[in-house]
């Protein structure tokens, strides 16, 4: 598994919180995101159980990126399930900041168009 850096950089994390991570506390952000627990992280990511505790108790950029995994996985998980446009505009307001959020809304828009067109072929 591996973390989708394209929330993690620049939507709710820094660049330069990103570089302060290596290979193996990228994947551990993605397992830990995934609610896997120290003794399972270590043993995919190669590292003691004790190192994965220190990076999730003790490691402000590690943290700040578990924590922009989990939002992005909750959109993720929203949009997937989510027939009431409504409900994932009030998804898309709680955890993308501002600027994101109009972005989000716009992509949103552009693949109903998207699906109207294509159902409309068939």
């Amino acid at each position: 598994m591996i973390v989708d850096h394209r929330y993690t950089v620049g939507m709710y994390t820094t660049e330069s919180d990103y570089l302060k991570l290596t290979t193996q506390k990228l994947q551990a952000v993605a397992l830990v995101a995934a609610d896997k627990n120290d003794v399972e992280v270590a043993q995919i990511v190669g590292v003691s159980r004790e190192t994965v505790n220190r990076w999730r108790h003790h490691n402000p950029a590690f943290k700040k990126a578990v924590s922009a995994q989990r939002k992005q996985l909750a959109v993720d998980i929203y949009i997937e399930q989510s027939d009431d446009l409504s409900e994932l505009i009030h998804v898309f307001k709680k955890y993308l900041p501002k600027k994101y959020y109009r972005l989000a809304i716009k992509l949103l828009e552009c693949h109903v168009d998207k699906v109207k067109t294509t159902t409309k072929n068939y």
